[in-house]
């Protein structure tokens, strides 16, 4: 995974963690596995009054992660389940889905532009999407 993030950052990535983990617990976990580094702007469970599939926070990520300039660079929903899915609808942007996760449902019939089986093919498979 920190190859990838690695990459990802050296090709120009900015990278921004949205998760249903508890605000208060995301950014000590992500400390702890040492990749805090590649996430600047963090928003767990709680960090708003609205949480995924709710667009706007989404957009909260994007804006933040911009520096306040606002949602005009090429946002992508990168995760492992229907919400995440279904935020990345909500936003209108397109959605990268691992095959492994958080799922009941498995990631490959839910509809999203990619779906990948390796964390790896991530830095690939975004610059493949089409904006």
């Amino acid at each position: 995974a920190e190859a990838t993030l690695t990459r990802a950052k050296a090709e120009g990535a900015q990278l921004a963690l949205l998760t249903h983990t508890p605000h208060v617990l995301a950014g000590p976990l992500l400390g702890q596995l040492d990749l805090v580094r590649f996430f600047p702007v963090i928003y767990g469970a709680g960090s708003r009054g609205y949480v995924k599939p709710d667009p706007r926070i989404f957009h909260d990520v994007v804006d933040e992660l911009s520096g306040g300039k606002g949602h005009g660079g090429r946002g992508v929903m990168i995760g492992d389940s229907v919400t995440d899915l279904q935020t990345a609808r909500a936003a209108s942007v397109p959605c990268i889905l691992m095959s492994y996760g958080y799922t009941p449902v498995p990631a490959a019939s839910l509809g999203a532009e990619v779906v990948l089986d390796h964390f790896a093919q991530l830095p690939d498979a975004i610059r493949q999407l089409p904006f």
